[in-house]
């Protein structure tokens, strides 16, 4: 009989200090970042090379994603390891989730026309740049911890 009495009694307890401990902290918002990754296969057009492709993105890199003042981390990565090596995952980290958006509305297009004045001009290299991409691709948003990176 006196086990039964106390298992309630500690279960009472442990209840009460359970629910004042989650009542005192909230829960601390986790300290994240964003990373936008787009996975595509690029083609070669015929009278190009794909050495004439890399140096589009060194370009766009130069004249446009290092002059963002949002976008915290870019990458290019190509598959290095079977297939045919066509595979480009493009990936961008943003503090915010608010980031992605306004850089892809706003800032992109103001570096764009700040980098290729002339639109004709700027038209004719997107044009070019867009020749190399395969059109079938896929996009992911994933979050990273701030906190466990070296």
């Amino acid at each position: 009989m006196r086990i039964s009495i106390i298992a309630p009694t500690l279960l009472a307890g442990m209840l009460f200090v359970a629910n004042t401990a989650t009542a005192q902290t909230a829960p601390a918002k986790p300290d994240v970042n964003f990373i936008t990754q787009s996975t595509s296969k690029f083609t070669i057009p015929e009278g190009s090379t794909e050495d004439d492709m890399w140096k589009l993105h060194q370009e766009y890199f130069d004249k446009v994603i290092s002059k963002s003042t949002i976008l915290k981390h870019y990458s290019i990565y190509r598959h290095a390891w079977g297939s045919t090596g066509a595979t480009i995952v493009v990936t961008l980290e943003f503090a915010k989730w608010e980031d992605i958006m306004k850089f892809n509305d706003e800032e992109t297009e103001a570096l764009e026309k700040a980098a290729w004045p002339d639109e004709s001009a700027r038209k004719a290299f997107q044009k070019k740049m867009s020749s190399f991409e395969n059109p079938y691709h896929h996009d992911e948003i994933y979050t990273i911890s701030n906190t466990m990176r070296k």
